[in-house]
This record gives structure tokens, sequence and C-alpha cells, in this order.
């Protein structure tokens, strides 16, 4: 059974990814938010190996886990992994990540982390064009076209009484 990720943990994660230098903090507060509510808790007993490669986001809650090969120590409150999520590969080749005391990891795998990405593009997608579909000048446009329009929307926000046009 998947265990559901606190609002406390989801916020020290989001908090994480907005300080990660390596293209994350880039993202949505949506998308960031979604990447968080994909991410599966593993439970790591004491020398035992969390992986024996970095395929994905790592997010260390509890505990404390090391590269068995370079005897890095990854301490808790740490992400990892972000390189392998961007370029496509594992970040540490055939490196394991070993478990240093008994250790929590949230993680999602590179794949599932473009399934989300991709999900939430679409999702963002699908209701700029409907928005766009209800104002007049713009709905006799073809759906690709509502698509493309959507694709480079950005949100603006204006306070009360701000005037927009002149």
């Amino acid at each position: 059974e998947q265990k559901r990720m606190e609002d406390a943990t989801r916020k020290e994660i989001l908090g994480a990814f907005k300080k990660d230098d390596s293209g994350l903090a880039g993202f949505s507060s949506n998308q960031l938010t979604a990447i968080c509510n994909a991410m599966t808790l593993v439970k790591v007993p004491t020398n035992e190996i969390l992986c024996d490669c970095v395929e994905g986001i790592y997010y260390v809650c509890s505990g404390s886990i090391k590269n068995a090969k370079t005897e890095k120590v990854v301490p808790t409150g740490t992400i990892f992994g972000t390189d392998s999520v961007f370029a496509g590969s594992s970040s540490t080749g055939s490196d394991k990540i070993v478990a240093t005391s008994p250790s929590s990891v949230w993680h999602i795998h590179r794949q599932l982390f473009q399934a989300v990405l991709i999900r939430q593009t679409k999702d963002n997608d699908s209701k700029r064009s409907k928005v766009l579909s209800a104002i007049p000048m713009l709905a006799p446009l073809s759906a690709a076209q509502q698509r493309k329009v959507a694709a480079v929307m950005q949100k603006t926000k204006f306070s009360p009484h701000e005037v927009i046009i002149k």
C-alpha cells in the first residue's frame, strides 16, 4: 500500500525543488506539486541498497544514504538524481546508493516524471483552449490553432482598478 505524502513533507520537497539549480526551479508550482504527488516512499534499512543506479529524483526524508563507490553521503533534506531526469540516463552509472542508517526516501522514476509533466502540460493546454474557445474573436480557430495559442499564453495578474488597455 502506497503511503500518502504528508503536507509538511510536500512543503519540504517543494522548497528543495525550488532551490535546485538543475532546472526544477523553473517549473510551475502546479508541475512541482504534480511531481510530488507522483513520488513513492521507499524505506531502506541500514546497509541495504536503495538503487543500483540513479534513475529519477530522490528526496531523503529521514536517515542518511551514500554512494557506495564515492562514499559521498547524502543527508536528510537533500534531493539528488535531477541530472538523470534531464539527461535521460542515470547520472551515476552503476554506482549503488546505500543507506547508512534506517532511511525514508521519496522517489519518482524519470519515466514517470516525464509522463507527469506531459499530462500536466496537456491539462493546462486543455484549460487554456477552453478559455480561448469562449472568446468570440478566437472561437473560429481550429483546435490545433487554439492549442498553439494556448501553448504561448502567459498568466498575468492585475490589481483591482488597474488599467489594462488604454
